[in-house]
C-alpha cells in the first residue's frame, strides 16, 4: 500500500485509529452534566449524615434503663359513679362511688428507653374518698401497668409519642362489705387497657420529662369480702333478686406527668 492510501485509511470512518468528534463531544458533555449535578445537589448525603449524627447524639444522651416518678390527676366514669350494692346470699358488697374528680395517683416505674421508644412497668397508688354503704371511706386504688411508647421522630430531644398498655387494678375498700351485720373489708380485682399520647423531652443528660393524656378502660371480675372471691357476674342486685349478669366497668381520663432518670 502506498503512503497516501495509508493516511486515507487511518483518517476514514472505517479506518483503524479513527475517533468520531461527535461522540467525544456527547461523552464530555454528559460527564460535565454529572459533575454539575453532584455539585448542585449534595443535600441528600449531607442530610443523611446530619440525621445519623443527631441520632447517635440522642442514643448517647438518653438510652438505657430508667426509673421514674409520676403524678396522674384523673376523672373516673362508669359503675364507680353510681350507687350499687351487690349480694351473695347474706353478704353485701358496697361498690364505692367516687365523685367526678377522682383525685390523683402517685406512681413509680422502671423501664428502658432508646431513640425509637420506651417500655415501662409502673405501680401507682391513689387514696380517693368514696361513698361506701352510707359512709365515706378512703379507698385504696392500687394499679400495676405495663406500657410502651413509640416515638414519632427518632433522634430528637423533644419526642411526640403514642402509648398503649395493659392495666391490673386492685381496689381495696375499708368496710366495703357486710355479713350478717358485721362490717368487712372488700376488694375488687380486674384488668384493662389504656391508650394515650404525649411528649417526652430529654432536657438533660440521663434525665427526661414526660407529659401526656391517657384514657383507660377497666373491667372488674372478682369481688372479695374477707373470704373466697366471688365472680361479679353471679352476684345479685338484691339479696334475693336477679343476678347482676355482667362485670363491673370503669373508665378514666387522666393527665400524666413524670420525671425519668437513667442509670
Amino acid at each position: 500500500m502506498r503512503g497516501g492510501e495509508a493516511v486515507r485509511a487511518i483518517d476514514s470512518p472505517g479506518g483503524e485509529g479513527y475517533s468520531c468528534p461527535v461522540k467525544k463531544s456527547i461523552l464530555g458533555g454528559f460527564l460535565l452534566l454529572l459533575a454539575a449535578v453532584s455539585q448542585a445537589f449534595p443535600a441528600p448525603a449531607s442530610s443523611a449524615a446530619a440525621f445519623d449524627k443527631r441520632f447517635e447524639i440522642a442514643k448517647a444522651r438518653n438510652e438505657g434503663f430508667f426509673a421514674s416518678i409520676s403524678i396522674r390527676p384523673q376523672a373516673v366514669f362508669g359503675d364507680f359513679r353510681s350507687d350499687l350494692t351487690l349480694w351473695h346470699f347474706d353478704k353485701a358488697f358496697y361498690v364505692p362511688r367516687f365523685s367526678h374528680g377522682f383525685g390523683a395517683d402517685y406512681g413509680i416505674g422502671l423501664g428502658h428507653k432508646n431513640a425509637y421508644g420506651s417500655w415501662e412497668i409502673r405501680y401507682s397508688l391513689a387514696l380517693p374518698k368514696a361513698a361506701v354503704g352510707g359512709t365515706t371511706e378512703a379507698v385504696q386504688f392500687h394499679e400495676l401497668e405495663i406500657s410502651g411508647r413509640s416515638f414519632f421522630f427518632p433522634g430528637r430531644a423533644v419526642q411526640p409519642y403514642g402509648l398503649l398498655g395493659i392495666d391490673l387494678p386492685l381496689v381495696v375498700v375499708p368496710d366495703g362489705a357486710s355479713y350478717l351485720g358485721e362490717k368487712l373489708n372488700a376488694a375488687y380485682a380486674g384488668a384493662g387497657l389504656h391508650a394515650g399520647a404525649g411528649v417526652t423531652w430529654d432536657f438533660a443528660p440521663d434525665s427526661f420529662l414526660d407529659i401526656g393524656i391517657v384514657y383507660r378502660y377497666v373491667i372488674f371480675y372478682y369481688a372479695y369480702g374477707e373470704g373466697k372471691g366471688r365472680d361479679i357476674n353471679h352476684l345479685r342486685t338484691t339479696q334475693d333478686g336477679d343476678q347482676f349478669g355482667r362485670l363491673l366497668r370503669a373508665s378514666s381520663l387522666a393527665l400524666t406527668a413524670s420525671l425519668g432518670f437513667l442509670f
